[in-house]
């Protein structure tokens, strides 16, 4: 291994290792309604958008319709204009203008949302939205759909602009060749932009169960490789999130595929991509599974509502982990590396020495907090440069 990655290595384990030891789940103000399945995505402007989900007990099914918003930093709700259809295990994902697109899975339809004006706009026809996929957004600002429901549980990659979509191969590891499922896996960009994907579920009528895979691909070939260590443990329906240090967070979820029924696991488990190895974080305090995840700037993690036990009721709980690795100081456009993108950001915020103030939006350039963007600056944004690889953990703080 080259010098350089194992000090990466070394550096990433031993903060790690010091924030796990502080680190325990907070619990965080609730919810305004409870929700399972909804759709997640964080904002442009920090804050998260869970659109539908359920909310009581089947078939007496209460409003799907909703859309709450946390602030993260005032620890605080709203709700936003209603969901224009019925929503619950459905697809968000932002935009680089700030605008979301929710992919109905129900109706096959996509609707679009912008946050600065609360309104919605749409419907566009999309028969090849899948219950219970995945969408991510890579680095070079693609978007992937990964498993979902048979018929329509392909890999497909998204494309925004025209509200269109592209077969891709499809996750290798379903043992059903003809439709191959893969319900509510989890999804994360590790480097060069090459998601993964990890664990699922497959037709639970033809016996196959929760897996355990981890699967990784790779946009340009259209490729999949297999061979990584398994996640500890089988299941799907668990809420996720990619920590700043490149970790994988699984938590929670279950083995069992009707919806609100036990087991409800509480368990963390956490992949490092770079070793291919697995460990274990603090257990959430209580169990849920079809709960929402997402982490924000500051490197904290949120598991929002999601089904527990005793009795599977739908939840208001939003559960706070704090990995102690903030967003990189040099990743201005947030994908988690350091590169080209970033370094127009940092020309844009350029002031040279004592021009000050920097621009505005540019706070994040003045690395010495000096109240200018000058060579200094620059000095520390190149030790942070990391290409197409995740950026050091704290790089620039």
């Amino acid at each position: 291994m080259p010098q350089t990655a194992v000090h990466w290595t070394a550096c990433a384990i031993l903060a790690f290792t010091g924030a796990a030891a502080r680190a325990q789940w907070q619990t965080r103000a609730p919810m305004p309604y409870p929700a399972g399945q909804a759709a997640v995505a964080r904002g442009l402007d920090g804050r998260f958008y869970l659109f539908g989900g359920w909310n009581s007990n089947p078939p007496t099914v209460g409003n799907t319709k909703r859309l709450q918003i946390y602030n993260p930093a005032a620890n605080s709700w709203t709700t936003g204009a209603t969901v224009p259809v019925f929503s619950v295990g459905d697809m968000a994902a932002t935009l680089p203008s700030g605008r979301i697109h929710l992919l109905n899975n129900y109706f096959k339809q996509i609707y679009e949302y912008d946050p600065a004006t609360n309104t919605w706009s749409g419907p566009v026809s999309a028969p090849w939205i899948s219950y219970a996929a995945r969408i991510i957004r890579t680095p070079d600002d693609r978007y992937f759909v990964f498993g979902g429901e048979r018929p329509t549980s392909l890999t497909y990659e998204y494309f925004p602009a025209t509200f269109t979509a592209s077969p891709r191969s499809p996750v290798p590891y379903s043992p059903e060749t003809t439709y191959p499922t893969i319900r509510y896996p989890g999804v994360f960009v590790g480097d060069y932009g090459r998601p993964l994907v990890i664990g699922g579920l497959a037709n639970q009528w033809e016996g196959y169960g929760a897996f355990d895979n981890v699967a990784r691909y790779d946009p340009p070939a259209d490729a999949w490789q297999e061979g990584f260590a398994p996640m500890p443990t089988k299941r799907f329906t668990f809420a996720f999130a990619r920590g700043w240090d490149g970790r994988c967070y699984a938590i929670g979820g279950s083995n069992v595929y009707f919806m609100q029924n036990a087991p409800y696991y509480d368990m963390v488990e956490i992949y490092d991509p770079r070793t291919d190895a697995w460990s274990t974080g603090p257990a959430l305090p209580a169990g849920r599974r079809e709960a929402a995840g997402g982490i924000d700037e500051q490197g904290v993690i949120y598991v929002f509502g999601g089904s527990g036990p005793p009795d599977g009721q739908y939840q208001t709980t939003v559960f706070a982990l704090d990995t102690g690795v903030p967003r990189p100081a040099a990743d201005f456009d947030g994908d988690g590396d350091v590169d080209q993108t970033d370094l127009d950001g940092f020309v844009l915020c350029a002031t040279g020495p004592g021009a000050g103030p920097p621009p505005a939006g540019c706070g994040r350039a003045d690395f010495d907090d000096d109240g200018d963007v000058d060579q200094t600056d620059f000095g520390a944004f190149q030790r942070c440069f990391s290409g197409g690889r995740l950026a050091e953990p704290g790089c620039g703080q």
